[in-house]
This record gives C-alpha cells, sequence and structure tokens, in this order.
C-alpha cells in the first residue's frame, strides 16, 4: 500500500509541475491580443525612464476616460514593463491563486495534497482559460480574484477572524488587500463584504474581534470609490446603449436571467455537476463525525450564488465574470478530492487518472496557444518590415485571424483588433487598413 501511494504521489507532482510549466510556457509564448494593444507602446532599446513615463500618462487618462479598475492599471504597468517581469508575476499570481483555491476549505490541513490536486487539475476543470493567457484578462481578472481570495481565507475560520483583532500589522495588511479587491469589480465586492461581514457575525467573540470589520469597510470604500468615478458610469451608458437597453423592467431580468443561466451552464456545466458531488459527499462525511469544518466554509457558498446572480443587472455576460464562483466552487472539489483521496486507494487511483486526462489537455492547450501564437506572429512580422516605410504612412494591409477553438481553451480577441485598428496602429506608430474582403 505505502509503494502505491508513493506512485500516486509522484503522478500528482509530476502533473502539478507539468501544469505550471504549461502555464509558464504558453504565457511566455503568448503575443499581444485583442485589447492588449490599447495599454502599451511598441518599445525598442528605451530605458526605464520613459516606460514609467508612459505609464504615469496613461493610467490617468484610461481612469478618467473608460475605466477606473485596478485591474486596467495593473494591465497598463505590466504590458508597459519589460516582458520577463510580466511573466513572472503572471507565474506567481497562478501559484497563489492555486494556493489559496487549496487553502479556503481546511487551511492548511494537507495543503501539499491538496495543492497538487489544485495545479494538476486546472487544465481539466476551469472553464475559461482566458484569464491565464490573455494579458489584459491576467491583469483584470486572475490578478484582482487572487485578492479576493485572500479575503475568504482570512475569514474562513473563527480562529483567523479572531485573531485578526490581535494583529494590528495583518489587519492594516488585509485593509489594503480588500480596498484593491473593492476597487476592482462592480459586482463581486458587495458579495464578498456580505461574506467577511457574516464570518464575523458568527464569531461568539465578535465584539473582542470587532476590527476584523475594517477590511469589510476597506472593500466597500473601495468599491464605492469605483462605483464614484465617471468613467464607469461612463461605461456602463455606454454598454448599456450598444446592447439597446432601455428599459431595465422584470421583462429585462427575467430575460438577462436565462442568458446568464445559459452562458453559465454551457461553461460550467461540468464543474457545477462535480460541485454538487462534493458537498454532499463533504456533508455526509461531516454529518458521520468522520470532518469537521468552520461552518463559515460552507458560506462560501454565498458569495459564489451572489456573484452569478449579479450578471442579471449587465447588459451582457462575459463567462469570465464568473471567475471567483469558479475559484470557490473549484475550492469544493478539491476538498472532496483531496479527502478521497485520503482515505480510499481506488480514489487515489481515480484521481490519479484524472490527473492524468489534465495533463494530457495541458498539452493540447499549448499546442492550441502554439497554433495561435505563430499565426499572431506573422501578421506582427509583416507589420514590423514595413516600419519607417511609405507602406506605413499610406496603410499597411492586415487581415482578421480566425480559429476554430472552444472557448474554454481560447477566447479570440481579434474581433476587437480588427475594429480598432487605430489603436493598434498607434501601438506599432505605423498606419494599418483591414485588407480586401474584411
Amino acid at each position: 500500500m505505502a509503494s502505491l501511494r508513493r506512485v500516486y504521489q509522484g503522478v500528482f507532482v509530476a502533473c502539478a509541475a507539468l501544469s505550471v510549466a504549461v502555464y509558464a510556457a504558453v504565457f511566455w509564448r503568448m503575443p499581444l491580443m485583442g485589447e492588449d494593444f490599447a495599454f502599451p507602446r511598441h518599445y525598442g532599446e528605451v530605458g526605464w525612464g520613459e516606460r514609467l513615463a508612459w505609464i504615469a500618462h496613461k493610467i490617468p487618462e484610461q481612469t478618467a476616460s473608460w475605466n477606473a479598475r485596478l485591474g486596467e492599471q495593473l494591465a497598463i504597468v505590466w504590458l508597459n514593463l519589460p516582458a520577463w517581469l510580466f511573466w513572472l508575476v503572471a507565474l506567481a499570481a497562478f501559484v497563489a491563486f492555486c494556493t489559496l483555491i487549496a487553502l479556503v476549505w481546511s487551511g492548511r490541513r494537507d495543503l501539499p495534497l491538496k495543492l497538487t490536486l489544485t495545479l494538476g487539475l486546472m487544465f481539466a476543470l476551469w472553464p475559461g482559460l482566458e484569464i491565464f493567457f490573455w494579458k489584459t484578462a491576467n491583469a483584470g481578472y486572475l490578478q484582482p480574484i487572487v485578492l479576493s481570495l485572500v479575503c475568504i481565507v482570512a475569514y474562513r475560520s473563527d480562529a483567523s477572524v479572531t485573531a485578526l483583532a490581535g494583529r494590528p500589522w495583518r489587519l492594516a495588511g488585509l485593509c489594503l488587500v480588500a480596498a484593491g479587491a473593492g476597487y476592482s469589480f462592480e459586482n463581486v465586492p458587495m458579495a464578498l463584504a456580505l461574506y467577511m461581514a457574516l464570518a464575523w457575525w458568527l464569531s461568539p467573540r465578535r465584539r473582542v474581534a470587532w476590527p476584523a470589520l475594517l477590511p469589510v469597510g476597506a472593500m466597500l470604500a473601495g468599491w464605492a470609490t469605483l462605483m464614484a468615478m465617471p468613467s464607469t458610469a461612463h461605461r456602463r451608458a455606454f454598454y448599456l446603449d450598444a446592447n439597446d437597453v432601455h428599459d431595465m423592467g422584470p421583462a429585462y431580468y427575467w430575460q438577462r436571467a436565462g442568458e446568464v443561466t445559459d452562458t453559465f451552464f454551457d461553461t460550467t456545466g461540468l464543474l457545477f455537476a462535480l460541485v454538487v458531488v462534493s458537498l454532499v459527499f463533504l456533508a455526509v462525511q461531516q454529518r458521520r463525525g468522520r470532518l469537521a469544518y468552520d461552518r463559515r466554509v460552507w458560506w462560501t457558498i454565498l458569495p459564489a450564488v451572489l456573484v452569478v446572480g449579479s450578471m442579471l443587472a449587465a447588459p451582457y455576460t462575459e463567462p469570465r465574470a464568473f471567475s471567483l464562483a469558479w475559484a470557490l466552487m473549484f475550492a469544493v472539489v478539491i476538498e472532496a478530492a483531496g479527502v478521497a483521496c485520503r482515505r480510499w486507494r481506488w480514489a487515489g487511483a481515480l484521481c490519479a487518472l484524472a490527473l492524468l486526462v489534465s495533463a494530457g489537455l495541458a498539452i493540447k492547450t499549448l499546442t492550441i496557444y502554439e497554433d495561435v501564437s505563430r499565426s499572431f506572429d506573422a501578421r506582427e512580422a509583416r507589420i514590423l518590415e514595413r516600419l519607417g516605410t511609405p507602406a506605413c504612412e499610406t496603410g499597411v494591409a492586415v487581415r482578421e485571424r480566425h480559429f476554430d477553438y472552444p472557448y474554454r481553451y481560447f477566447n479570440n480577441r481579434d474581433d476587437w483588433y480588427r475594429w480598432s485598428l487605430w489603436h493598434v496602429g498607434n501601438y506599432y506608430g505605423c498606419k494599418l487598413v483591414p485588407a480586401d474582403g474584411q
């Protein structure tokens, strides 16, 4: 049995390492795509001064004119710094993201096992890989969601809530994290703040632990600041008009409920089914006295549901808006898988098989993004060859790229590229025009 367990552990570690390696390789290889071109300039051999000066100019402009979210400003920073630095940040964010998912339910108990499961199963179960590999979404979604998960983990047990009151530096740091999370999204912070406040209220020592409410206030302050920005109102009005929404009555919300539900289950069906099975399994194990969870972790279902439900107020549905809900759902599956692997050898074998399937999907993801990258690189090479020539004055013809890959692997943003050629042209310093037939 011991030797068999070592085999399982070897498979788990190898598949987890492969996931990290594939993530690192794809992110390093993936060129700019879609909205990525709106933020940086095409740098040659320039110093840090010129890059930082452009960042200092672009952030206030973007905040005032279109999008004030923290993630948008992070995208401006990372896309204007050397590519290797963004690569390091993205890799750290991915590992932190997986670590926090593993911590949500049972904290550090069996963390190595849960972390290898999280890393190893990511390519099999995560519904939309765009937040990992599309650079704007990595900065705008993955990194702020890491901040959100820090807040969830900090309130996952009575001990952690109470400890905040006696650790001023941790409390101050969490207030900064919470403010950043609040300033990151229009729909997520209220769900997070409600969970954090509920976690505090459930504590029998809540009067002593009142400082744990300070991060809740910080999150609400960050959210209120974002919502008070003129660009937030402008962007919302723009999308309402673009989607021909003029009456937000009951009929509108009924229609949106159907659209959100369809999009959710189209992208999340497998993960949702596994969550239902996992919740039943964990509830049975706890009822039989084999497990003991703080009741707060069961309440993590609340922000997941609220995040999905909040999409009814938006005039359109982007699956990546479910990302925090996906992360909390993923945490349930990982906890159940970890418990099962500890209890039964057959469960370990089943998890090892699932990890091997996920490893195969990771390799498939690598080949998909290699194909996408070659296509984008060829188009960019054509533009770079004409820099400084009369063709850049009259207009270099570029063609939109089409790919037949499912959403969960790749979300093609080349439609934005086609209709925003002036943005892309400004990036290269070369006039671009659509090729004939587009």
